[in-house]
């Protein structure tokens, strides 16, 4: 009993520092959020609230599969595309990308989002990750990098 007690106590007492969603080797993020309760024109071939983009950290290169109009009441459809950011917005994406913890509380709401890590060993995909601390940072930090260049 005195082993056990003296093991639990280590445990409890041992710096647990907590680890990051995005791996050291990964070569890739993929964010995607789709959702919302936002009504569309009709026409539409996606909902205002579907994008979808992809990081290459070796690179800096993002990719995005976005739904946007034209202009005013026009028919949602996708747009795809590539996005050259500078070194300071490359260093903020991967900054924020760094800092994603492990830690996927439960939630629930009108988005769902998913973080998909690929690395040499393979790829995974984290869903439901709206509640994550920092993913609502880098999905605003892209959706300002694509307001920004998407266009040109």
């Amino acid at each position: 009993m005195r082993f056990s007690l003296l093991f639990v106590l280590a445990a409890c007492a041992t710096d647990h520092v907590g680890t990051n969603l995005v791996p050291d080797d990964a070569t890739r993020v993929v964010i995607h959020r789709q959702g919302g309760f936002a009504p569309h024109p009709e026409g539409s071939t996606c909902t205002a609230i579907d994008e979808t983009y992809s990081v290459d950290l070796a690179s800096g290169a993002v990719t995005y599969h976005v739904c946007s109009t034209a202009a005013g009441n026009s028919p949602y459809a996708f747009a795809d595309g590539q996005l050259a950011p500078t070194t300071a917005d490359l260093a903020n994406l991967r900054g924020l990308i760094a800092a994603l913890p492990t830690l996927i509380p439960a939630c629930s709401g009108d988005l769902d989002d998913a973080i998909t890590v690929v690395s040499p060993s393979g790829s995974t995909t984290y869903d439901r990750v709206q509640c994550v601390a920092g993913e609502s940072s880098l999905v605003d930090a892209l959706d300002a990098l694509f307001a920004q260049l998407g266009s040109a």
